[in-house]
C-alpha cells in the first residue's frame, strides 16, 4: 500500500533551566546595540527613499520642457 509511514521513538529528555542575572554593563551594552541597529536601519531606509524620490523627480522633469512633452 503506497504511503508515508513515520515512526517516533519517544525517550525522556531533561531540560535544565537556570535563571541568572546579567550585569548592568551587559544591559547597557545590549541597549546601545539595539539603538545603534535601529538608527542604522533608519538611515538605510532614509537613503533608499531619498534616492527613489530623486530618481522619480528627475524622470518626471526630464520628460517635460516648458510644460509640454518632448
Amino acid at each position: 500500500m503506497p504511503g508515508v509511514f513515520l515512526s517516533y521513538e519517544i525517550s525522556p529528555i531533561l531540560v535544565a533551566h537556570r535563571e541568572t542575572r546579567q550585569s548592568f554593563a551587559h544591559f547597557l551594552t545590549s541597549t546601545c546595540v539595539i539603538v545603534g541597529g535601529v538608527l542604522t536601519v533608519g538611515s538605510i531606509l532614509d537613503s533608499a527613499l531619498l534616492a527613489t524620490q530623486r530618481s522619480l523627480k528627475s524622470a518626471t522633469t526630464n520628460g517635460h520642457v516648458s510644460g509640454k512633452l518632448t
